[in-house]
C-alpha cells in the first residue's frame, strides 16, 4: 500500500458559509488492486489563527527574534490544529497559551472558536512562575465578548 499526500482547495475557494479559502490536507492510501484503488481518504482541515488588535500591537513591539518565533508557532498551530509543550500549554478547559521562549517569556493566550478558527485574545510578558490570574481574566473577558459576537476591535486597548 502506498500513501500519497495532496492538497485540495475547497469548492470555489470558499466554504458554504462564505468563509475564505480552506485548504485540506488529504492522505490517500492506495493498493495495487484496481477495484480498491483508493482505500481511505482522511481530511485534516487547516485551522485559521487570528489575533485581536491588542495582541497584534504587542507582538509588533517585540524584538525580531520573538516575532519570528511567534509566527513559526502560529503557522504550526494552523497546520496541526494544536501545539504541544513546551510550545503551548492548556490553562483551563477553553484557554491555552503560546509560549515564546526566546528572549523574554512572552505568552499569547488563545482559544478555539467555531469553524476551525483559533483566536489570540491576550498577550503579556510572564514574570512569575504561575500565569497571573489578572492576565487570564483579561483573556476570558475578550473571549466571552468574542463568543457572544459583541467584540469591537475599535474599542480594543
Amino acid at each position: 500500500m502506498r500513501r500519497r499526500r495532496v492538497k485540495v482547495l475547497g469548492k470555489d475557494g470558499h466554504t458554504e458559509s462564505g468563509q475564505p479559502k480552506v485548504y485540506l490536507s488529504v492522505t490517500i492510501a492506495e493498493t495495487d488492486l484496481p477495484c480498491y484503488r483508493i482505500c481511505a481518504i482522511i481530511f485534516n482541515v487547516k485551522k485559521t489563527f487570528i489575533a485581536v488588535k491588542s495582541v497584534r500591537a504587542f507582538i509588533d513591539a517585540q524584538p525580531d527574534e520573538c516575532q519570528a518565533e511567534y509566527w513559526t508557532l502560529v503557522e504550526r498551530l494552523e497546520a496541526d490544529g494544536r501545539l504541544v509543550e513546551p510550545f503551548a500549554k492548556k490553562l483551563d478547559e477553553s484557554l491555552f497559551e503560546i509560549r515564546l521562549r526566546r528572549g523574554r517569556q512572552v505568552r499569547v493566550l488563545y482559544f478555539y472558536h467555531v469553524d476551525d478558527l483559533i483566536v489570540g485574545v491576550h498577550a503579556f510578558v510572564k514574570k512569575t512562575q504561575k500565569t497571573p490570574l489578572m492576565e487570564m481574566r483579561q483573556a476570558r473577558a475578550v473571549m466571552r465578548r468574542f463568543q457572544q459576537g459583541v467584540y469591537d476591535e475599535a474599542k480594543d486597548l
